[in-house]
């Protein structure tokens, strides 16, 4: 239940000084004031992010809304006595850089191009960071989730019915492309055959035997949307056990068997990735651009098979991983920082990632392959946790605000937005 940091908040504008002359007042909350200057420039953030739709014409007086709640957080932050360092901002600068892919300094390039001065940005990552450290503590004083709780979740999620699921048998006959009209016609006997013996009652997959070239076994449970057309409309009609006549295909002669159908509970699963990476750890502007221009060689390379990833990340890598080719084994989703693991999540497996920044340094990552897989007990638990967690806090920080908000003293200064 983190407040983000991101470089879209921080266009928002900068805190006002303490004195104003009176017209460049929008409202005044608490000890805290919203200028007309900050007020417009976020119905500026708003019109362009909803560009071509339909805006509320009281939009500004909605926007000062938002604004005044931000600032009674931030009020009530200081009445907690919460405060933050210059080596707390220094470490939130670096990681949104590195949520960004940015470094530090484009950063600031970046901030200072939509009107922001460097001391405005970091007085903006204070008190943000002063909110979230508020919130935090909210929810470590308000927030409960019982074991009474995660076992009714869970028995909600486990009741809910998913999709049909099918596990079919195969035997197939293959058919190389350029087969002649001969060969085709033996490989569907063969298939013809053990349909009918299978259909008689022999086990379909102890008679491949008499076919040396034919590929056997099962294509496992999945949802039946996960198996070709073909295969389903052959199959509908049978019951778990019955055998398909011969369904052909571009690959050769299929006989199928249903060997369960079933409707499945509550998907508690997980995706799990297996990736590998190459590590450069970079703290500095300069160590970070060098990080980078070497990976990007090191990606070229591995793509024109000069070298293999497994031993560039030997050669090059510098962290644990690199003496066994950067192997980050199985992963959970959350198990990574959200730069390397939002990077990862969007590669297709075999493909590698441009250099990604996190605050570890620089990496070049590939996904090797992805499975889904059952959650085991404490999995399912910790599922069940974190989903309250999000939904019960976020309840708990929506009453907190109001709560705030409706102990604030505000005055909003221009009548039209009252």
């Amino acid at each position: 239940m983190k407040l983000a940091l991101s470089v879209l908040a921080l266009t928002a504008a900068l805190q006002a000084p303490a004195t104003y002359a009176e017209n460049n007042i929008a409202a005044v909350v608490g000890r805290q004031v919203v200028t007309q200057q900050e007020l417009q420039q976020r119905v500026q953030q708003v019109r362009a992010q909803n560009a071509g739709q339909a805006l509320p014409a009281d939009l500004p007086r909605q926007v000062l809304e938002v604004l005044v709640a931000e600032r009674a957080q931030l009020q009530a932050a200081m009445d907690m006595g919460i405060q933050v360092s210059n080596p707390d901002i220094d470490q939130a600068q670096q990681r949104i850089a590195a949520q960004n892919g940015l470094t530090v300094v484009q950063l600031l390039q970046r901030v200072q191009q939509d009107g922001l001065s460097e001391a405005g940005y970091r007085q903006q990552l204070r008190d943000q960071l002063m909110v979230q450290r508020a919130r935090d503590r909210v929810l470590d004083q308000r927030l409960q989730v019982t074991a009474t709780d995660i076992q009714t979740a869970l028995n909600e999620a486990t009741s809910q019915q998913g999709p049909q699921t099918l596990e079919l048998a195969q035997v197939l006959i293959p058919v190389p492309e350029k087969a002649s009209a001969k060969e085709r016609a033996q490989a569907q006997e063969q298939a013809q055959r053990i349909a009918q013996r299978a259909q008689a009652g022999e086990r379909l997959l102890d008679l491949a035997a008499s076919a040396p070239k034919a590929q056997v076994g099962s294509l496992g449970l999945k949802p039946e949307s996960a198996y070709p057309a073909l295969f389903l409309e052959a199959t509908r009609d049978l019951p778990v056990g019955g055998v398909t006549s011969v369904v052909s295909s571009g690959a050769g002669f299929h006989v199928l068997q249903v060997v369960q159908r079933e409707r499945a509970q509550g998907d508690l699963s997980v995706v799990q990735t297996q990736a590998r990476h190459i590590l450069r750890r970079a703290q500095t502007p300069a160590q970070r651009s060098e990080a980078v221009s070497l990976l990007k060689r090191l990606r070229e390379d591995i793509q024109a098979r000069r070298i293999t990833f497994e031993a560039a990340a030997a050669k090059w890598g510098e962290d644990g991983t690199a003496a066994h080719g950067g192997d980050l084994g199985w992963a959970q989703p959350g198990q990574f920082v959200p730069a390397f693991e939002a990077a990862m999540n969007a590669l297709q497996p075999d493909v590698l990632s441009q250099p990604v920044e996190t605050e570890f340094g620089v990496h070049l990552i590939e996904v090797t392959a992805r499975r889904r897989v059952p959650m085991n007990d404490a999995q399912q638990r910790d599922w069940a946790e974190r989903r309250l967690r999000e939904v019960k806090g976020q309840q708990v920080l929506d009453a907190w605000v109001r709560e705030v908000r409706a102990g604030v003293y505000v005055h909003v200064q221009d009548p039209a937005l009252q």
